[in-house]
């Protein structure tokens, strides 16, 4: 969040003097509302049953949650998307399309290389900036190859540096979400 306006303790600063770090439900909404939207843009028809069957099954467990959850510090974990998305729909292995990152970080373009599973007549390659929103779309029609991305949004926009969330879409199933980072 930035602010010029409104006096930061200086424990709660970045690095950068801009950001400051917030913790808490006001953080964690945003936080799990994208991680919906992600799911609902994979399966639209999903009901609130199943997205949160899908966040509670997908959740990450650690040192810092501890293992005996839910409980009123941590509810169910630490949500985390690319094990909300294969909660959703959990596809075995023969169906799923591969979707591999080749550049990491991205510093002038990104290659990922796919594979569709048997039988996919094609597909979309998806790319989500960090608040769920679509940057990139790119259909596949050839059954395995490499495909490049400028790092240039839908709109024309060289995208900025962060974390982005790719995945291939099929008719025989969906990737599983892979992280890009853009640092340019």
């Amino acid at each position: 969040a930035r602010s010029a306006d409104a006096y930061v303790y200086g424990g709660f600063l970045a690095p950068d003097g801009i950001h400051r770090y917030m913790a808490g439900t006001s953080m964690a909404a945003p936080h799990v509302t994208g991680v919906c939207a992600l799911l609902l843009s994979l399966d639209p028809g999903a009901d609130w049953e199943a997205l949160k069957a899908a966040l509670v099954g997908g959740v990450r467990r650690d040192a810092y949650t501890g293992w005996g959850l839910p409980d009123n510090a941590w509810g169910y974990g630490k949500a985390y998307a690319p094990g909300a998305v294969a909660e959703l729909a959990p596809p075995t292995p023969e169906e799923l399309p591969a979707l591999e990152v080749l550049t990491a970080p991205a510093v002038s373009e990104a290659l990922f290389r796919y594979t569709l599973p048997e039988g996919a007549t094609g597909g979309h390659l998806y790319i989500y900036d960090i608040l769920g929103r679509k940057v990139y779309e790119r259909e596949v029609l050839s059954r395995r190859g490499i495909i490049r991305w400028d790092l240039v949004s839908a709109t024309g926009i060289p995208v900025a540096n962060g974390v982005f969330l790719a995945v291939l879409v099929t008719e025989r199933g969906v990737s599983a979400p892979v992280r890009l980072v853009v640092q340019r």
